[in-house]
């Protein structure tokens, strides 16, 4: 059905090899790359399949048009509440490549949160969090926070983001 499929790999804390405080491997050498570079080869011949693998803790990638920036979340210092997620990203402007969304995970919880719009435009952009394909999440549980299973799915025109839906993963 599809001209070309992509695959795009954001590694992250949950595919550690070793636990952050005692390994001496870099925040990318997890078991997400591996599997996404073991993919990309599995399908070097075949023209159709595409992969954006990355050593860095993020990427902007081209969607239908929109420049999207990816990562996991886990690189967002301090951002316990929606606010301190606000003010990271805030704090990385003019630091990271241009984008028109960013799209998040690391704390299953679906959100969406607008981003101050950058100086000299008029374009709004938004970082949308999205929840976890886990059922039950008991560690977020003991914590008091509630983890949602929903998923953003957004549709693009060639300009912009023209729609967003929340999709339940269990429904």
């Amino acid at each position: 059905n599809f001209d070309t499929v992509e695959f795009i790999v954001s590694h992250g804390n949950h595919e550690r090899i070793y636990p952050a405080k005692t390994s001496t491997e870099p925040d990318y050498a997890n078991l997400g790359v591996v599997m996404g570079k073991t993919l990309q080869w599995a399908f070097r011949g075949n023209s159709r399949v595409k992969f954006h693998l990355t050593n860095d803790w993020y990427q902007v990638v081209q969607v239908a048009g929109v420049k999207m920036l990816l990562q996991h979340g886990h690189a967002l210092p301090g951002a316990g509440s929606f606010d301190g997620i606000v003010n990271q990203f805030r704090k990385w402007d003019g630091l990271l490549p241009k984008y028109d969304a960013a799209m998040i995970g690391h704390f299953h919880k679906l959100s969406r949160l607008p981003l101050p719009v950058p100086y000299g435009t008029t374009a709004q952009r938004t970082v949308f969090m999205n929840g976890t394909s886990v059922n039950s999440d008991a560690y977020s549980d003991q914590f008091g926070s509630a983890h949602s299973t929903s998923w953003w799915t957004l549709f693009a025109n060639s300009k912009r983001l023209t729609a967003e839906y929340a999709v339940s993963l269990y429904d």
